[in-house]
């Protein structure tokens, strides 16, 4: 990566909008491999599985009398259940690959050129359980806090944004470090984190149906001719659907670098450690 982009530096709104897609056209190829070997094939499963949800939620609405049918019922939890948990599987996965790569290229404990997919699947194999974890229970704190109130979950969900980076990004030996690590950043900048996710969520909304509107097209197009029966239709619904949550999931990966770089950010305001790191190395090349 060249000189004039650093990872561990302040960065306003703006930069951090825009700094993903300068990583990703910087590091594509080994970034999109491991995409391709460790995420994409959860991605499948979890595409195929949630079409087959779509198609059967089509079909309750075609023929409510299925839901009486106990066998329906069942096989329609299970798919769905069985859907949701192949999507935690993908979001942790890529959380990992993400998290990997930006750290050995932050921390320059691999030369940017040199960075293989087995440095990202080392550290998949000892990040993805306790990135799992995590997720588990950033979801439950939000949950508990929206028992009480709606303003408290969200409250603490913002408060736990950066938990997986923190963990990742510095190591964290415990995921409770990680945890208390993440609320001691977000502190004073709770507003500035609420509103970079919800631009870069939407901006991958945005992307995703840009990216799904020629197949919108041809769908609308069936289906309003007269070429699609119900149950094609149906089928051409699910299957949309099912493109859709692939192309989010790999969207996520700009989300996840966007959390990544404020982290960093956030790190720099309170404490300056790039800024330290960057003395040490211009005196270092001085003592040369």
């Amino acid at each position: 990566m060249p000189d004039t982009f650093k990872i561990k530096q302040p960065r306003d709104f703006g930069d951090l909008i825009t700094a993903p897609f300068t990583y990703i056209r910087q590091h594509y190829e080994v970034l999109g491999k491991s995409l391709l070997y460790f995420v994409v094939p959860l991605i499948a499963v979890t595409s195929i599985l949630m079409t087959q949800y779509f198609s059967a939620s089509f079909e309750m609405g075609m023929n409510p009398d299925a839901m009486e049918s106990g066998e329906f019922l069942s096989n329609f939890m299970a798919t769905s259940g069985t859907g949701t948990f192949f999507g935690v599987l993908t979001m942790t996965a890529l959380a990992a690959v993400i998290y990997t790569h930006l750290k050995l290229v932050a921390d320059q404990t691999v030369s940017n050129t040199e960075i293989t997919v087995d440095d990202i699947w080392k550290g998949l194999k000892s990040n993805f359980l306790a990135i799992l974890v995590i997720s588990i229970g950033v979801f439950f704190a939000t949950v508990f806090g929206m028992i009480a109130l709606i303003i408290p979950g969200l409250f603490i969900s913002v408060k736990l944004t950066l938990v997986t980076a923190a963990y990742v990004l510095e190591d964290k030996h415990t995921i409770s470090d990680a945890f208390s690590r993440s609320w001691h950043l977000v502190t004073n900048h709770w507003w500035f984190t609420l509103g970079l996710v919800i631009v870069v969520s939407i901006l991958i909304a945005l992307l995703s149906q840009a990216l799904s509107l020629p197949f919108v097209i041809i769908s609308a197009i069936s289906g309003f001719s007269g070429f699609a029966d119900p149950n094609t239709a149906g089928t051409l619904i699910a299957i949309f659907y099912g493109f859709v949550t692939s192309l989010n999931y790999v969207f996520y990966s700009i989300l996840y670098l966007a959390l990544g770089f404020h982290f960093y950010n956030l790190v720099e305001r309170k404490e300056g450690e790039g800024l330290r790191q960057r003395i040490n190395e211009i005196g270092n090349s001085a003592n040369a």
